[in-house]
């Protein structure tokens, strides 16, 4: 659809690379994840827009496997026929991060993450293990976020808590600074902050880990790839935006 393919226009050109699936050579189910294993190896991160209005079973079946072998990094409707997911697989290993239980809650019995990304569109795997999931009454909500010393949240991506076992991700956006940030949790129930043990009364913001973000390694795609609307405006403090990307249709 012209709404996903505005997404995964947002990355570099030398890393856009377009599969046909299914293919012959996966004839079996076996074959099938052979195949998906290596593409997780050669990529940085796979964009797969599941077609849902033809029939979902082979669809499901893909993106079942990438969630079993990689990290979901994305995951939205466009339209009301594709679900489109990204997914990327750790290319290093993952650093043992810290723990808590929430107040009348579950627990994070185990945490995993990246210790190292790089700015611009790079991506920090995080892997989570939850217990007492069956103490919660309603929707369960979790926040993943990069913040720096000051409080101010440089990435953020937000998933719902359906599963004791959780493989999902933070992309890293252009512009952030090379330096060394906090990778936050913030779980909320029914739209309410749920309290760590582990922090203070009020502080909601969960400590996992530290991640060092390094320089990115190229420059950022060309406005006119990203369709950038041109606005120019500045502000009373000096600072001109000098344009905006629209958020896709959905």
């Amino acid at each position: 659809s012209s709404a996903a393919s505005d997404v995964y226009k947002r990355q570099p050109q030398q890393y856009r690379h377009l599969y046909l699936v299914p293919t012959e050579a996966w004839s079996s189910e076996a074959a099938r994840r052979a195949g998906l294993s290596n593409l997780l190896e050669q990529s940085r991160v796979i964009w797969f827009p599941a077609h849902q209005a033809l029939g979902r079973l082979l669809e499901q079946s893909i993106v079942r496997d990438l969630d079993s072998s990689a990290h979901r990094v994305f995951n939205g409707w466009f339209g009301s026929e594709t679900l489109l997911v990204a997914h990327a697989a750790p290319h290093d290993a993952l650093r043992q991060g810290e723990t808590t239980c929430f107040e009348d809650g579950p627990c994070l019995t185990r945490t995993q993450y990246a210790p190292r990304a790089q700015s611009g569109d790079g991506i920090i795997p995080v892997s989570l293990e939850w217990s007492g999931l069956n103490k919660k009454k309603g929707s369960l909500h979790l926040s993943l976020r990069l913040a720096d010393g000051r409080g101010s949240y440089w990435a953020s991506s937000d998933w719902f808590v359906d599963s004791e076992s959780q493989r999902i991700g933070l992309f890293v956006p252009w512009g952030t600074p090379p330096a060394s940030f906090d990778l936050v949790a913030l779980v909320t129930q029914d739209g309410l902050d749920m309290q760590p043990q582990s922090q203070q009364p009020g502080h909601y913001a969960f400590h996992i880990g530290s991640v060092m973000i390094a320089p990115a390694e190229e420059e950022p795609p060309p406005a006119s790839a990203l369709e950038v609307v041109h606005l120019g405006t500045s502000s009373k403090a000096g600072v001109i935006l000098e344009g905006v990307t629209p958020l896709p249709e959905r």
